[in-house]
């Protein structure tokens, strides 16, 4: 993961990051995967850190499988 900017107010704490992932296993097939479907963002909520909130918003991408089974 690439940490790409970190936003702090008084009551939240926000971290924006992306993988850095350059191909990905086709969980059907098991095949090395290189080819990028598509990009898509989760936000997700951890625990407290010093009674802020943190919220972490994370860049991920899809794969193609480009096998033919």
């Amino acid at each position: 993961m690439e940490l790409l900017h970190i936003s702090s107010t008084n009551e939240s704490l926000l971290l924006a990051v992306k993988s850095t992932r350059t191909s990905a296993t086709c969980p059907s097939c098991s095949k090395k995967s290189l080819r990028i479907h598509s990009q898509y963002t989760r936000r997700v909520h951890d625990l407290s850190i010093s009674g802020k909130s943190v919220e972490l918003l994370i860049l991920t991408r899809r794969w193609f499988c480009d096998q033919p089974d």
